[in-house]
């Protein structure tokens, strides 16, 4: 047996193992990087030297099933760690933009991470969510978004995390009451 086959025959072999396994059922908890992607897109302009606090809906862990199939494959996650990972790409975001992020800040933003839906197929991940950002000043934003990979259902979550986070720098309502 050559080289190639040898790879080929153990990458198949792979293959088949996920399949049974997934096919077998049990619970998978995904958990957020808190850090691993940034926004990329161009976003609108923040004023350097403004000041926001930022904040958390949830108080504590609030586990939810992003998904269930027949043969009992569950996945599960906690909206709460979700939203801690947009609070902390968001941070990041700000900081890069010189706005200083503090707990203690005349105006605020809350977020909430809710309605977390994923499709869970070998080989096509897709996570969908939505992100509603509450202002200071009583204004709300809600945003939809999703995301699509070959990769792993954490990788799908990073994404649509990103996405929102990403819309939400986009969005005039957000990024003029942190330049007021």
């Amino acid at each position: 047996m050559n080289k190639n086959s040898f790879h080929i025959v153990k990458v198949a072999s792979i293959l088949v193992l996920t399949t049974i396994l997934q096919s077998c059922g049990g619970t998978a908890y995904i958990n957020a990087s808190h850090t691993r992607h940034h926004v990329k897109d161009k976003v609108l302009p923040l004023v350097a030297g403004k000041s926001i606090a930022l904040k958390n809906y949830y108080q504590g862990s609030r586990l939810v099933t992003l998904f269930k199939k027949a043969n009992s494959t569950k996945l599960v996650g906690d909206l709460q760690q979700y939203t801690d990972a947009s609070l902390n790409i968001l941070k990041s975001e700000l900081t890069k933009r010189d706005v200083l992020v503090s707990d203690t800040q005349f105006k605020s933003i809350t977020l909430k991470i809710s309605d977390v839906q994923a499709r869970y197929k070998p080989f096509n991940k897709t996570t969908a969510l939505k992100l509603t950002a509450s202002l200071g000043n009583g204004e709300t934003t809600t945003i939809s978004a999703n995301y699509q990979t070959g990769g792993s259902s954490a990788q799908a979550l990073d994404g649509a995390i990103i996405a929102a986070i990403t819309q939400l720098l986009k969005s005039e309502t957000v990024v003029d009451y942190i330049n007021q």
